[in-house]
C-alpha cells in the first residue's frame, strides 16, 4: 500500500545538503542496492552543470548482468538557492509503465534504498526500518 501511494504520488524533498554531495551519496550507494534478481543502475538522461541533473534508474539482473531495457523510472536532483538540494521522485503517471515493475515494487525497492542512504547521511529522519520486497 505504502508503495501505491508514494509512486502515485511521488516524493520531494529537500536535504541539508550540498548538490554534489547528494549525488556523490547516490553514486556510492546505488551499485550497492539489490534484490534477490536485481541490482540498480543511475544513468544521467539530462542536466545543467551545477544545477539540475535528471537520472534514469534501471535494473540489472544479477543471473545474467544485463540491464533491463525500459527504466524502472527516474529521479530528479537540483541545487537550491538556500544551498541545499531538492531531490524528487515525480508521480509514475509523469514516466510511463515498466513491464518488469508492473506492481511498482522494484522501484519502490530503490526508492527505500535511498531514504535509507540519505537518514545514514543524516540528511532525513525514518521512524524505523524500511521493508525489503
Amino acid at each position: 500500500m505504502l508503495n501505491s501511494f508514494l509512486l502515485d504520488q511521488g516524493v520531494e524533498m529537500e536535504l541539508d545538503a550540498e548538490m554534489k554531495e547528494v549525488i556523490d551519496a547516490l553514486d556510492k550507494a546505488v551499485s550497492g542496492f539489490q534484490t534477490e534478481d536485481y541490482t540498480f543502475k543511475l544513468s544521467v538522461t539530462k542536466g545543467v552543470l551545477g544545477s539540475q541533473w535528471r537520472f534514469l534508474v534501471n535494473a540489472i539482473g544479477v543471473r545474467t548482468k544485463k540491464e533491463v531495457k525500459a527504466p524502472l523510472g527516474f529521479v530528479t536532483v537540483s541545487k537550491e538557492e538556500n544551498g541545499k538540494t531538492s531531490f524528487k521522485i515525480p508521480p509514475k503517471s509523469e514516466w510511463g509503465d515498466d513491464p518488469l515493475d508492473t506492481d511498482g515494487r522494484l522501484f519502490t525497492n530503490f526508492i527505500f534504498r535511498v531514504f535509507e542512504t540519505f537518514h545514514l547521511q543524516g540528511w532525513i529522519e525514518l521512524a524505523g526500518p524500511l521493508p525489503q520486497f
